[in-house]
């Protein structure tokens, strides 16, 4: 079990005021210390606000004041925003908006609305003064998250366990946390609001059944849709965490598991459209159709179908590419069209570039094999195989089956003859190769998302096309290596637009030796405390996959070199699951350390110590990037 902790009657009323004064100072650094407009697209979150507070109506994307873009834009200037960026905006053109970044103004509306309160009573000040009032709001959410993070522990564990001091503490000193809950930032709302939920959720679970709380958290769920749609993992959470929150006797316990098991097969059959499937390890840009069964497919049973105006593509697995290097590679595939068409239909994206010569392609309607001859760059660090339609017929649809990319040169006219149906090998010109195209047949398929799922990720900037990529290690598991690395450094601390990190090359290798020491811990306290907790255990386990999922699904996967790899900040909204799994396994490993299961001074010393070292390498690497040094 978590240790207790033996307080004096006071205490507890002590630790709480003093850990939300900690919060309050310490988010007050990092609002001043942060520069202007130094946090995610904070130019654009502020201009939603300062509309809001301006306008009788909740603001569109029609909602432009030049004027007051080229002063929000001149302060930018003001601040070195491009110092290294090797321009500025143009402020001098009065009928054109100056640049700020993305516009928000087709979010969520209600963070936005509370962050423009202040402004509405000081409209005549400046506008770098007016950004700093719109993040003491921000500053208020962050303090009253962690609040909620203290009330939220104590329901869940007992006032006098270590949980209820070690997770109000973890989230008033994250570095990477504190940082962004001062920003102007809509994810503030979210968080602050998905905090409210799953306190409300856990308190529910453990058996504090209550009216009150249960119109609590209802209402946070509808807190969470009106501010973003990083927080409506909400959502699908809510059923689950009712069925889990029912009180049932020992003998009915197994009705829990059916209701669970009735709810996944509820979810899962709004997801995917049963009716059509797509080929794995494919992407398009659009639905791409297969028939089931086609007489006349060169291989296999299953062909593509790629609608006029669509694209499919294929990325080449890593260790593949690495192997290439200065080789020559044959690309070829059966093709035929609707309607007698031409056009260059097969592409080789090296790093963000087509290689090779391009040449049309006569089609017919007849399957024709055609192949096409490419040399991979000596330092190829990234490909994808594309396939495209651009010059077809509108209206028209284009057939391929057994894509194959085999390296060599292979130039008779002979064609290739496939092992198996898969296309996965075969023999060509009296040699065997392997393929390198994956699933070049179409043959295997994996059900296709449905309207709603496709909406409702696309809402929340999760590209649908990309959700199947989520299997595909082999082709894009060094992308989602890369985001896991995101979110970690993020997590723990990055800054301003991701691009300040901790100083120190052993930094994030410390964090990352610690982090593995706390799921050690996690470990053994899961072993010791299932049969006490399960139901908290599992929501918050089903929550944070849950979260992290849609955090690496959106991630941007471009056949360019450009990747927009995810953040944590989208991982956020799960804070209160994410640290109180944290806090246990900290917890865990500094029982060991102190040898005491009881109150020990020396673990409560050594948490705060090592928070402390936390955010005074946090404060001097903000200071070092933006001032120059002490």
């Amino acid at each position: 079990m978590t240790s207790t902790i033996q307080p004096r009657s006071n205490s507890k009323s002590i630790a709480a005021w003093l850990i939300l004064t900690v919060a309050a100072l310490n988010g007050l650094v990092y609002l001043f210390l942060v520069p202007p407009w130094q946090h995610y697209d904070e130019p654009g979150h502020f201009e939603y606000v300062w509309l809001f507070s301006r306008l009788e109506h909740v603001p569109t994307p029609d909602d432009v004041d030049y004027a007051f873009r080229r002063e929000l834009s001149a302060s930018m200037v003001e601040h070195d925003f491009f110092r290294d960026m090797g321009w500025t905006p143009n402020l001098i053109d009065l009928d054109q908006a100056a640049w700020i970044g993305i516009s928000q103004t087709d979010d969520q509306p209600l963070y936005y609305f509370l962050a423009s309160l202040p402004l509405r009573l000081v409209s005549n000040v400046d506008v770098t003064v007016q950004l700093y009032l719109a993040r003491m709001v921000s500053w208020g959410l962050f303090i009253f998250t962690v609040w909620v993070g203290k009330k939220a522990s104590e329901e869940w564990f007992g006032k006098q366990h270590d949980l209820a001091i070690l997770i109000p503490l973890f989230l008033a000193t994250l570095p990477g946390f504190v940082d962004l809950m001062t920003a102007v930032n809509n994810d503030v709302g979210a968080i602050a609001f998905a905090s409210i939920f799953f306190w409300m959720a856990g308190s529910l679970i453990v058996g504090k059944l209550s009216f009150w709380r249960l119109l609590l958290f209802i209402l946070s769920v509808v807190l969470c849709y009106f501010t973003k749609a990083t927080a409506w993992i909400v959502i699908p959470l809510t059923p689950l965490a009712l069925i889990l929150a029912v009180p049932l006797r020992k003998r009915l316990e197994w009705t829990r598991f059916a209701l669970i098991g009735i709810l996944m097969v509820a979810g899962i059959t709004l997801a995917f459209d049963r009716q059509k499937k797509t080929p794995l390890f494919f992407y398009s840009n659009s639905l791409v159709g297969l028939r089931s069964e086609f007489a006349s497919a060169p291989v296999g049973r299953r062909i593509f179908v790629i609608e006029q105006g669509s694209s499919l593509r294929q990325a080449i697995p890593l260790d593949d590419l690495k192997k290439l290097r200065g080789k020559a590679v044959t690309v070829g595939a059966w093709m035929w069209a609707k309607e007698n068409s031409q056009g260059n239909f097969l592409e080789l994206i090296i790093d963000g570039k087509s290689v090779g010569e391009k040449k049309e392609i006569s089609l017919t309607t007849q399957p024709q094999f055609f192949r096409r001859y490419y040399l991979i760059p000596s330092e190829a660090q990234q490909g994808w195989l594309v396939l495209s339609t651009d010059n077809l017929i509108e209206g028209t649809q284009l057939y391929i089956d057994g894509i194959v990319m085999a390296e060599g040169l292979y130039i008779s006219s002979e064609t290739p003859h496939y092992a198996n149906a898969q296309a996965s090998a075969g023999s060509w010109q009296g040699n065997s190769f392997r393929n390198l195209v994956r699933n070049g047949s179409a043959e295997v398929t994996v059900p296709v998302l449905s309207d709603l799922s496709s909406r409702w990720l696309s809402k929340g900037r999760i590209n649908p096309v990309y959700f199947w990529s989520i299997v595909d290690i082999k082709g894009v598991g060094w992308f989602y290596a890369q985001s896991l690395q995101s979110i970690f450094r993020t997590f723990w601390g990055q800054f301003g637009w991701a691009h300040v990190p901790l100083v120190g090359k052993w930094s994030y290798d410390v964090l990352f030796g610690l982090t593995i020491l706390v799921f050690c811990g996690i470990v053994l306290s899961i072993l010791q405390q299932i049969k006490g907790k399960w139901r908290l255990l599992t929501f918050f386990t089903i929550s944070i996959l849950i979260q992290l999922s849609f955090v690496l699904l959106r991630g941007e996967l471009n056949w360019d070199d450009k990747l927009l790899l995810p953040v944590a900040r989208y991982f956020l909204p799960a804070i209160l699951p994410l640290s109180s799994a944290l806090c246990t396994g900290i917890d865990r490993i500094l029982i060991i350390l102190s040898n005491e299961k009881r109150f020990s001074p020396f673990r409560i010393w050594l948490f705060v110590n090592l928070l402390l070292m936390l955010t005074i390498l946090a404060w001097f690497s903000i200071y070092e990037f933006y001032y120059g040094g002490i």
